[in-house]
């Protein structure tokens, strides 16, 4: 019985270091979206994103010391991509960014949209993390 108790807190141990929802492994970083508002078809959707040093279980706010790039991708079942509508953040508090733009639109397209961050240097990515959009809603538009 003290086998399996320590098999399963070595277990559940790992997972709370190994959190990291949006990986930048080059840099080191993770990160995590939460949604405000949305997300929604065919409106305007809002959302935050946090940044936190890899390996943190507390998932203390650090603010990437890389140019930041956001955007939406759309991900076709075709197996076409493309950008989407532009979005702006605001850094609101150390390594916390707020998009209150975001769009998303399907017009009858099958696939999903992503949110795309790209941690840049010198005009070069370094990183680049994406997190899956879950749409609700309908495509009426």
């Amino acid at each position: 019985m003290k086998m399996i108790t320590l098999a399963l807190f070595s277990l559940l141990s790992f997972n709370v270091f190994s959190h990291c929802p949006i990986d930048f492994p080059e840099a080191k970083l993770c990160g995590n979206i939460t949604w405000t508002d949305g997300p929604h078809l065919n409106t305007t959707s809002q959302f935050e994103l946090v940044f936190w040093e890899k390996g943190d279980h507390n998932h203390v706010h650090v603010s990437p010391d890389f140019d930041i790039n956001m955007y939406t991708w759309m991900v076709m079942d075709s197996g076409m991509n493309h950008g989407g509508p532009a979005i702006t953040y605001t850094e609101v508090s150390e390594g916390v960014f707020e998009v209150l733009d975001a769009r998303f639109f399907m017009h009858g397209m099958q696939g999903h949209w992503e949110i795309r961050i790209e941690l840049n240097e010198a005009g070069q990515t370094v990183s680049l993390g994406s997190d899956i959009v879950p749409l609700v809603g309908d495509d009426e538009n």
